[in-house]
């Protein structure tokens, strides 16, 4: 006779609510409605349980899905938790994105170690309770066949170790979270760049030492947390099984956005699945912002896009203004689109430094991008995507074949700075600078991977390594892209999702 849940057509999804974490969850659920859009044995629903700022991206999922067909967007629920997500409760605690942020070094990595703990686990102990107990009714009450779980969030992966449910793991990251430890002869120590270092890959060898001692140093300081011991010492109330500081588990599936060759290389464990790069189909610009089309359309574009977690303050807007006067002094034939709430001060600085291009619409700048990201690298202009180094931002770029300048913040973001430069697909473009920028370095990156343009007197030798090199760079992310096509991102995972059904059922 089967169980309950073999017979139950409902699939779980649980993720934080940022979209950088949450996209992929997205991603897969818009597949997993439209793969059996036909097949009413196997109409699955889709549950989202999740904090209450992703239900907008859910609605957006749900018309799309009616776009597709009328009456998919029924297949998707959203199931609220309870309190605030992640990162608004993370900001709360370390004084919001400037707070968190970070340079590379050791300084500026047994600064951000202090604060590791509330990024792995922000809540109060009442907060990560109540969450549970929301968790444990949305799985009693939808009974789903199959469990996905973003594991940077703990309540998720907890509940179903609670509960003893079988969970995959879903995640926009890369190997490195999970089989960096796992690689042999403990190269995690000495080969690959701890986290929030901004070390190179490999790492040099005079700065070995440096790599072991900051990955001790941050064991330690995550190790003796109060806030930590706290959740630890929670956990072992509610009979939760497994170690708070356990990230890789032998016996879970775990679907992740990156694909080799897109990484620094690394051994994989047969459990870790290089997906690809999970995106939502995107419309032609065209058929979404037909002005912002037709801008498109009149030259080569950049796009700068830090993402709505990095702060637009004085200082920086400055900095990136300069650095794109200096650009556009060397290739005047390039147009920048930039995303930036610039407003008082802000707005007055940028007037101060590109306001002539701004009027004579060389220069874009929008307070709210109303195309998906990923549609406007798409366009065949886009020639250089500027980021904080965000794992979806990073792979989205991958997936178009457009180069990119990485301006890393925080954590991980330093990872994906130096994965662009050791793939050769673009540049760090922040190296002396970061967490900031400098107007002449920034000018510098974007010279070297859009290139320059004319004849210009006594640079005609630079001048041509600089175009030599822009065609390299695109060159490369062109040959990156084509590569990533075969792993099919989300329409893998929904594969690796429905052979596990059918596995449960079997």
């Amino acid at each position: 006779m089967l169980s309950s849940h073999s017979r139950s057509n409902n699939i779980l999804l649980i993720t934080n609510s940022e979209y950088g974490q949450a996209s992929v969850f997205i991603a897969l659920a818009y597949e997993l409605c439209t793969l059996t859009k036909h097949d009413t044995d196997s109409e699955f629903h889709i549950h989202i349980a999740s904090f209450d700022t992703l239900e907008p991206r859910i609605s957006h999922l749900q018309q799309l899905l009616e776009s597709v067909n009328k009456g998919l967007e029924n297949r998707v629920h959203f199931q609220p938790l309870p309190g605030i997500g992640h990162m608004d409760k993370l900001w709360s605690l370390v004084g919001g994105a400037k707070g968190l942020s970070h340079p590379p070094g050791l300084r500026g990595a047994l600064n951000n170690y202090q604060q590791m703990d509330a990024c792995m686990a922000p809540w109060t102990v009442e907060e990560y309770g109540e969450q549970l107990t929301v968790l444990e009714q949305i799985i009693t009450n939808t009974d789903p066949i199959a469990i996905l779980v973003d594991n940077m969030y703990k309540p998720g992966t907890d509940i179903c170790e609670k509960m003893g449910k079988e969970y995959l793991v879903l995640s926009p990251n890369t190997g490195k979270e999970y089989a960096g430890n796992l690689q042999p002869y403990g190269q995690g120590l000495w080969k690959y760049p701890v986290v929030s270092s901004g070390l190179a890959y490999p790492v040099p060898w005079y700065l070995i030492p440096l790599n072991i001692y900051l990955t001790f140093r941050l064991a330690l300081y995550v190790a003796f947390s109060p806030r930590v011991k706290r959740i630890i010492e929670f956990r072992k109330e509610m009979e939760i099984p497994s170690s708070f500081f356990e990230f890789y588990k032998p016996d879970i599936t775990y679907l992740i956005a990156s694909f080799p060759e897109a990484d620094f290389p690394f051994v994989l464990p047969q459990n870790v699945i290089s997906c690809g790069p999970m995106v939502l189909p995107a419309r032609p610009v065209i058929e979404q912002d037909p002005s912002l089309a037709k801008w498109l359309d009149e030259r080569e574009t950049v796009m700068i896009n830090l993402g709505s977690h990095v702060t637009s303050d004085t200082e920086l807007t400055r900095e990136l203004a300069g650095g794109i006067r200096i650009f556009l002094s060397r290739n005047p034939n390039v147009q920048v689109l930039w995303k930036l709430k610039a407003q008082g001060e802000v707005y007055d600085t940028l007037r101060d430094l590109v306001g002539k291009e701004m009027d004579e619409g060389q220069v874009k700048v929008v307070s709210w991008l109303e195309v998906e990201p990923y549609a406007i690298l798409e366009h065949e202009n886009m020639v250089c995507s500027v980021h904080h180094g965000g794992a979806n931002s990073y792979f989205e770029a991958v997936k178009a074949g457009v180069p990119q300048i990485v301006m890393p913040v925080w954590l991980d973001t330093y990872d994906f700075a130096r994965r662009v430069e050791f793939l050769e697909i673009g540049v760090y473009g922040s190296k002396t600078s970061a967490p900031g920028a400098d107007a002449e370095e920034f000018g510098q990156a974007l010279l070297r991977v859009v290139g320059v343009s004319g004849v210009e007197r006594g640079h005609g030798v630079r001048q041509s390594e600089a175009m030599s090199e822009s065609k390299a760079f695109r060159r490369k992310a062109l040959e990156l892209s084509r590569l990533g096509m075969s792993y099919t991102g989300r329409k893998k995972a929904a594969e690796v999702v429905l052979n596990h059904i059918v596995n449960k059922r079997a």
